[in-house]
């Protein structure tokens, strides 16, 4: 439900009002995506008890703050691919999330055989989400629709 709402109301409602308002589309877009995908690291916090209760809320805000990240992410062929693109783009995207979809269960999985805890499976998505944060920031460059490959941008 929490999620449901931030996906919404942050990811949706809130992006298209601020760029609305005359704020720079790729400034929003990108502070929403690193700050849905920082409360994601809450999922750390799922890690520190042992109690079913906390680790719902830790798991909650997690999934909260992915969620609002979500439509962001999944914008990002429509407005960055070259004209005539976004197809390519976002197939290699949804192939790329599909394998991640069918390998993070079987590595939790593995995971949790060899430990008898999710802990450690937490820690890896945590990881990971720790690293596409970074990839977000280092290579991620303005949203702006790149030029058709062979065309000059004049």
């Amino acid at each position: 439900m929490f999620a449901t709402l931030s996906d919404l109301f942050v990811g949706g409602w809130l992006i298209d009002k601020l760029i609305e308002r005359g704020y720079d589309e790729t400034k929003v877009r990108k502070a929403v995506l690193l700050c849905g995908m920082t409360m994601g690291m809450a999922v750390f916090g799922a890690t520190t008890t042992t109690d079913p209760y906390i680790a719902i809320v830790w798991i909650t805000i997690a999934l909260s703050g992915l969620a609002a990240a979500a439509p962001v992410g999944w914008s990002l062929p429509s407005l960055i691919a070259p004209r005539g693109g976004t197809g390519t783009v976002g197939g290699i995207m949804n192939f790329a999330n599909n394998m991640m979809g069918a390998v993070a269960p079987i590595v939790t999985g593995f995971i949790v055989g060899a430990t008898h805890s999710f802990t450690n499976a937490f820690l890896v998505a945590g990881c990971m989400l720790v690293i596409g944060i970074l990839a977000f920031v280092f290579l991620l460059g303005p949203i702006e629709q790149l030029p058709e490959p062979g065309v000059s941008p004049d």
